[in-house]
């Protein structure tokens, strides 16, 4: 009994070194949901609002926030000005909101510029978490849990992992 206690404790003490040496520099781990559409959503909060359903979407070089959606979802974002912005629909007049609170995860990311874009009605987004929130960070995207973890620096693998290059 007290040699299978031995290799119990063994084996759980190698599990937490694991752990431990994957998230050693790890910043966040931050859960996602895949929906219907096979895209990442993020639970986010915009100046303490309730939480928000963003698409994580790094082509997109700012946070966005789906205009059409902001009265029912009692967001307080104050648009400072008008900027162009060049999006898949090509080149648009749209409002910005300068110095934001954005928090995803259990990161706050303060004074975070957010576009305001008018989405359709039907359109489940509420916003986008564009790239500039993970600027010089790592992203690990586990899609069997449903887990996104930001890195600071590129993490020490195992050798099953391996880094694709061209």
């Amino acid at each position: 009994n007290l040699k299978h206690r031995m290799i119990q404790m063994k084996y759980t003490l190698k599990v937490l070194i694991l752990l431990f040496g994957i998230n050693a520099n790890c910043q966040d781990i931050i859960p996602f949901e895949l929906k219907e559409d096979n895209r990442i959503y993020l639970k986010v909060s915009v100046n303490q609002s309730d939480t928000l359903n963003f698409l994580f979407d790094l082509g997109a070089n700012i946070t966005v926030i789906n205009k059409t959606r902001l009265a029912g979802n009692k967001v307080d974002v104050k648009f400072d000005s008008v900027v162009l912005n060049k999006g898949t629909n090509g080149i648009t007049k749209e409002q910005i909101s300068i110095g934001n609170s954005v928090r995803v995860g259990n990161t706050n990311y303060s004074n975070t510029d957010i576009l305001g874009i008018s989405y359709s009605e039907n359109d489940i987004l509420d916003g986008i978490i564009g790239s500039n929130l993970f600027k010089n960070k790592v992203i690990r995207i586990n899609y069997e849990s449903n887990e996104l973890t930001v890195y600071d620096k590129l993490p020490k693998m195992s050798e099953t992992f391996y880094v694709v290059s061209e």
